[in-house]
């Protein structure tokens, strides 16, 4: 196995590790609940319909600019229904969790690359952060 070989095994193994953690499968759990929720998805469903005709509008030589905002003004209502959706207030955050966790993994490996101990003050839990970043 050539060393390139080997750090893309060990990245899979790291992957596989990333899966396993409860930070993920919380995360699985919320991405399903959100996926299940019928209501969730027909209103995701409108809200994508709505910007495919915002933008067949706006390529053309001539847009209806009244069309344009009154739809856009629908697509916020919409946008406001998702975002206020109990499953996908789960999922955004659980969303971000394995997001701190993917860039804590990250840090590390850079840290780790530029001569530093591979070490981040992260502890994965929310509540003792000061932010990411």
């Amino acid at each position: 196995m050539t060393s390139s070989e080997n750090v893309l095994s060990i990245a899979k193994q790291l992957a596989d590790a990333i899966k396993d953690s409860d930070v993920y499968a919380s995360y699985e759990r919320a991405k399903q609940a959100s996926d299940e929720d019928g209501e969730l998805q027909k209103l995701i469903g409108e809200f994508n319909l709505k910007r495919m005709v915002v933008t067949n509008e706006m390529d053309k030589d001539s847009p209806d600019e009244s069309l344009i905002s009154s739809v856009n003004e629908e697509m916020r209502t919409i946008y406001d229904s998702i975002m206020a959706n109990e499953h996908m207030k789960f999922y955004n955050i659980r969303k971000s969790y394995v997001d701190q966790l993917l860039n804590s993994v990250n840090e590390t490996i850079m840290s780790a690359l530029t001569g530093g101990d591979g070490q981040t003050s992260c502890t994965h839990d929310c509540s003792t952060c000061g932010g990411c970043g």
